[in-house]
Parts: structure tokens; sequence; C-alpha cells
């Protein structure tokens, strides 16, 4: 359990807690030719979007732990498009990268859960969305999760 009193972050946590759950049974279900299936030529397909979401883990967890270690650092921003081609998305195998994924899950909420209050505020300068709070970070990282479900709930319905 969160040591942080705010409600709307312990919802968020508990979203993230169920992430690596709902999404290994939402891909568990599919083929490996759903999984590399593109809806269309310019939308992500199954893995592509796992991929995506390993990174991301893994760039949110970077980003949360240079605000605890660094006085009111200045966050940099990512680009998951030029990820996708630089890191081979395309190339990936889904069950690896989802792996991946779970277990830097893990170590995010092993750091969060164990943050004081105090913590929860710190934050650093972002060049375009300004100063963000690890809390508020928090809130945005369990709506991306959501957002990259339905995601995929679409990939495999041939929809972008």
């Amino acid at each position: 359990m969160s040591k942080c009193g705010n409600e709307q972050t312990e919802e968020r946590l508990v979203r993230m807690r169920s992430a690596p759950e709902c999404l290994s049974t939402l891909v568990v279900a599919f083929s490996e030719e759903d999984l590399i299936r593109r809806p269309t030529d310019l939308a992500w397909s199954i893995t592509e979007i796992v991929c995506h979401l390993r990174d991301v883990e893994e760039f949110y967890l970077d980003r949360v732990r240079t605000i605890l270690t660094n006085h009111d650092p200045a966050l940099n921003a990512f680009q998951p498009d030029r990820w996708a081609v630089e890191r081979q998305y395309r190339r990936c195998l889904c069950q690896p990268a989802l792996d991946a994924f779970v277990g830097r899950r893990r170590e995010t909420l092993s750091l969060l859960e164990g943050l004081g209050e105090d913590a929860w505020e710190r934050g650093g300068l972002h060049p375009l969305r300004g100063w963000m709070t690890i809390r508020r970070i928090v809130h945005g990282w369990a709506k991306h999760d959501d957002e990259h479900g339905d995601q995929i709930r679409r990939a495999h319905e041939g929809r972008p």
C-alpha cells in the first residue's frame, strides 16, 4: 500500500498493479499472426504496442529516479515513433517484450509503494508539459496504460 494519502493516486496505483495481468490476458488470447498484424499501414501492431509499453515503463521509471536523486531536474521528452524505428519493434517478439514490461512494472511499483508523502510532490521541469511531480507522472502513466490497452483491443479488431 502506498504511503501516499492521495485517493486518486492510490486508484492509479491499483490500475498500474493490474496492468501486467490485463496485458498478459489480452496477449495470450491472440495468435502470432494477430500479434504482428497492423490494422493499417500507419498503426502499430499489438507487438509494437507491447514494445512501446516496455520502453515507456523503463523511461518513466528512470524519470522518477531522476527526480528522486536530483533537485528540480530537467526532464526529457520522448519520441515513441522514433523508438519504434530505432528499436525495431516490427522485428521483436511479443512475449519477451511483455516479460520485460512485467519485470519493469514490478520495479516501478516497488519504488512507488515505498515513497513517503513528500517524495510524491518532488518534480522536474518538462520542456512541453511544464512542472511535473511524481504524483502527476503516475496519474499520466496509469492513463497511458489504459489508452494502450484500448489500442490493443482495437488493433485486434482491425481498427487503428
